[in-house]
């Protein structure tokens, strides 16, 4: 059985998200298209899935605090070699919120990281998560759109990742294997030609919610 988020749709080959008002827009970025490391292009999507933001607000963001959130991550916080930590992020996107943003940091061992991940999906909301690379002192961090389960038992965490293409078959590029948390969770990345595949840990990932679910990008 797989659980995705609700609010992802493939049309045409083009992966789309609901704006509201019963029509469609982009949200996945490829790293390069805008200007930002791989935490603020997934805090980007997630903005995006949340009606916080209009895509056209990724290119010329509005005065508004999803816009005026997104310009600072895009001016200050572009490319940052030794990673955008979350707990980081979180101060940044606080200075922005407002009394309709759900905002919520969430750090702990893979297992209750997990936990947390697919109750977040199930309940519609796309987690963005950072994971480690075993071994090495930098990390990455990717969209949680949707899980598999099998007899009960949590097999995959599946992940719009802005570091690889568009997804043109499903409403994912990636996804990691978890179906063993006592040895470390593998990365695959789905689209390339020899999928990529590294040993991670998930370590802490972050919610953005639009409680309102209204499109607060279209309000005055």
């Amino acid at each position: 059985m797989i659980i995705t988020v609700p609010d992802l749709f493939l049309i045409n080959g083009e992966l789309l998200t609901s704006n509201g008002f019963g029509e469609f827009m982009k949200i996945h970025n490829h790293q390069g298209t805008l200007d930002g490391a791989c935490s603020v292009y997934s805090l980007t999507m997630s903005l995006l899935y949340e009606n916080i933001v209009a895509y056209e607000e990724t290119e010329t963001p509005s005065r508004k605090n999803g816009g005026r959130l997104l310009k600072e991550l895009f001016s200050n916080y572009g490319l940052i070699k030794s990673g955008f930590h979350f707990s980081i992020l979180k101060k940044i996107i606080e200075k922005y919120k407002t009394s309709n943003w759900r905002v919520e940091y969430k750090k702990g061992s893979p297992s209750e990281c997990l936990k947390g991940i697919c109750q977040e999906i199930g309940n519609g909301c796309a987690p963005i998560i950072g994971i480690g690379y075993c071994g090495l002192d930098y990390g990455h961090a990717l969209l949680a759109v949707g899980y598999e389960e099998i007899d009960g038992k949590i097999e995959k965490i599946f992940c719009l990742d802005p570091g690889a293409p568009t997804p043109k078959v499903s409403i994912w590029n990636s996804y990691i294997d978890v179906h063993d948390l006592r040895k470390r969770s593998k990365y695959v990345n789905t689209m390339t030609t020899e999928p990529i595949s590294d040993l991670v840990k998930i370590e802490d990932y972050i919610i953005i919610e639009n409680t309102k679910d209204i499109p607060i990008s279209r309000q005055s």
